[in-house]
């Protein structure tokens, strides 16, 4: 999981200018997979987020985590994407395990606001500790 987060913040830091890694970000929204219309209901609502975002984790027959999110926010959408790299196809162990520290890097987090900060925190935490 570490690896898959070094890579990330390798990526936006090679950037070197918030506007490039702004793109980056809206670039992983455009390229997340398409979320389903019957998830984005109050069961998968993340409420502390600002814009609607809707984080369901489901699992593999192997009890491997299958984390699909989906924001209102371009921005935030990007970041779920990130987030869902970092902890798809991981056991319930090895999510509660991880401390993420995307949302601590200053690459990442200077394109939200304290709000959407909080709400990104709260999706981690609504993955890391799912079944």
């Amino acid at each position: 999981m570490r690896s898959v987060e070094n890579d990330i913040l390798a990526d936006l830091h090679e950037l070197d200018d918030p506007v490039l890694q702004y793109g980056y970000l809206a670039g992983c929204a455009g390229e997340a997979a398409a979320f389903p219309e019957h998830l984005r209901d109050d069961a998968h609502l993340v409420r502390e987020c600002q814009a609607r975002t809707w984080i369901p984790v489901e699992h593999d027959g192997e009890g491997r985590a299958a984390v699909l999110g989906d924001s209102e926010s371009i921005a935030v959408q990007g970041a779920l994407a990130l987030i869902e790299e970092v902890y798809n196809g991981r056991t319930a162990i090895e999510r509660a395990a991880h401390v993420c520290l995307l949302l601590d890097d200053p690459a990442f987090a200077r394109h939200f606001t304290k709000l959407q900060m909080k709400g990104l925190g709260a999706a981690v935490a609504l993955i890391a500790s799912a079944p």
